[in-house]
């Protein structure tokens, strides 16, 4: 696997091919995303434990299939679907045999920016915390 050229942390990306295989009764998917550098990265996972199938829900919602709703076998006969679907690529380290190299640990989806409406709801929900504070401490 090739070593990322990207900082350690969080970065937005876009899905760019999708892979499907099958070995030993285990299915693999590939996701490959692009940087805004134009390098691009991969991230597989797998169904061989639970914790590979969470993984794997996980990071298809992430880019932006909801397995819910469609059938994998549909993904896989129309990966072209989720090509530029942006999504957030967390770039770890990882070490093998000694050697230290950069990977996508994650894919997240792109945290979105609270609206205004929320944030005055917050507001005010903050100063009524204040005043109940206040009011208790009398």
């Amino acid at each position: 696997m090739a070593d990322l050229k990207q900082s350690l942390g969080a970065h937005d990306v876009k899905v760019k091919k999708l892979t499907f295989t099958e070995e030993n009764g285990f299915i693999s998917i590939g996701v490959q995303v692009e940087f805004a550098d134009g390098e691009r990265g991969w991230k597989y996972v797998n169904n061989k434990s639970e914790k590979g199938l969470q993984h794997m829900r996980k990071t298809l919602r992430a880019i932006g299939f909801d397995m819910d709703k469609t059938d994998l076998a549909t993904l896989m006969d129309n990966p072209d679907v989720l090509v530029d679907q942006e999504c957030e690529a967390v770039v770890g380290e990882n070490d093998w045999n000694g050697k230290i190299t950069n990977r996508i640990d994650w894919l997240n989806p792109i945290r979105k920016k609270p609206s205004k409406e929320a944030l005055s709801n917050l507001t005010k929900a903050l100063r009524d915390v204040k005043k109940k504070d206040e009011e208790e401490s009398l």
